[in-house]
C-alpha cells in the first residue's frame, strides 16, 4: 500500500512540475492541461533520462530521475514567473474542472488497482514477458537496457513504454513485481482523465 501511495505522489509531482510548461503550450483546454501534465511531464523527464544515460556518463539511477525532476520544476518555475497572473486567474475560474478531471484519475486509477489486485500474477499471453521487459529497463544502468533473451546485446525491441513506467515507479522505490500492476492502473488513470478532459474541451464554452 505504501509503494502504491508512494508511486501516486511521484506522479502527481511529475504533474505539478509540467503544469506551468503545459498550460502555456495548450492554453485551449479546457483544464489549462492539468490531465496531460502527467504522462507529458513522465515522458520529458524519461527522455531526458534516457538521452543522458545512453552517453554513458550519467546512470539510469532513480537519482538521476529526481535530478531531472528538479530540473523540470526549475523550467515550470522560470515559466510560471511570467504566467503567474494569467494561470491564477485561469485555476480559479476552472477549478471545478480541473479538481474534477483529477477525481477521475483518482477513481480510474484506485478501480483498475483493485481489479489487478484479485489477479496480481504476471502469468498468461503477453504478461511474463511485459514484467520481463519492465525489469529489464528498471536494472538497466545505461540505455539501451540488455536483451534478457540474447545475452550481451541490447533490447531490440519497442521499450520506451517500459522505460518511463519503470523510471516513474522506481522513483517511489516500488519493485517492479509491484510496479507492473501500479502501472497498469496508472494507464488507465492517465487515459481516463486525458479522455475527459479533452471532451470537456471540446463541450464547454468558456
Amino acid at each position: 500500500m505504501l509503494q502504491v501511495i508512494a508511486t501516486l505522489l511521484t506522479i502527481e509531482l511529475i504533474g505539478l512540475a509540467a503544469f506551468p510548461i503545459v498550460a502555456r503550450a495548450f492554453p485551449v483546454l479546457a483544464d489549462r492541461g492539468w490531465a496531460i501534465s502527467k504522462p507529458i511531464g513522465m515522458l520529458l523527464v524519461a527522455t531526458a533520462v534516457w538521452l543522458v544515460s545512453y552517453t554513458k556518463l550519467v546512470p539510469n539511477t532513480p537519482i538521476t530521475w529526481w535530478v531531472i525532476l528538479i530540473l523540470l520544476f526549475g523550467v515550470g518555475f522560470w515559466i510560471l514567473r511570467s504566467d503567474w497572473k494569467q494561470l491564477r486567474r485561469s485555476v480559479a475560474r476552472r477549478w471545478r474542472i480541473i479538481v474534477t478531471i483529477e477525481l477521475i484519475f483518482i477513481v480510474f486509477f484506485v478501480m483498475f488497482l483493485s481489479m489487478r489486485a484479485f489477479d496480481p500474477a504476471a502469468s498468461g499471453t503477453e504478461k511474463p514477458m511485459n514484467l520481463m521487459m519492465l525489469t529489464a529497463v528498471t536494472s538497466a544502468e545505461y540505455a539501451p537496457p540488455q536483451d534478457l533473451w540474447l545475452a550481451g546485446e541490447p533490447i531490440a525491441y519497442y521499450y520506451f513504454g517500459y522505460w518511463i513506467y519503470g523510471g516513474v515507479n522506481a522513483m517511489a522505490g516500488t519493485v517492479p513485481s509491484i510496479a507492473y500492476n501500479i502501472g497498469m492502473a496508472l494507464a488507465a488513470g492517465l487515459g481516463a482523465s486525458v479522455a475527459a478532459a479533452f471532451v470537456t474541451t471540446l463541450v464547454r464554452r468558456d
